[in-house]
């Protein structure tokens, strides 16, 4: 992956790790837990405080728990900004 800043700089972002993203409420996991059988899981619209997982494979395993409509994307960082990619 490789972006162009606004003065035409070529960069190429530093992964930071795979967020799990709801696209309908443009939402990210922040924090997810199980209780005595119960399931609780927050959300922040800010991709910078979700949850970050370390590999593809666990953040595909807590999409397959938080149900239809959940996705895998994978967060960069450049100098500046954050950048989300569907993974």
């Amino acid at each position: 992956m490789r972006y162009q800043n606004l003065t035409g700089i070529e960069m190429k972002p530093k992964l930071i790790g795979y967020l799990v993203h709801l696209p309908g409420r443009d939402e990210f996991l922040n924090q997810s837990e199980s209780m005595q059988g119960a399931e609780y899981r927050s959300w922040t619209t800010e991709p910078e405080l979700a949850f970050i997982y370390k590999t593809k494979r666990s953040a595909e395993c807590e999409v397959k728990q938080c149900g239809p409509g959940a996705i895998v994307v994978t967060l960069h960082e450049t100098d500046d900004n954050y950048v989300i990619e569907i993974a």
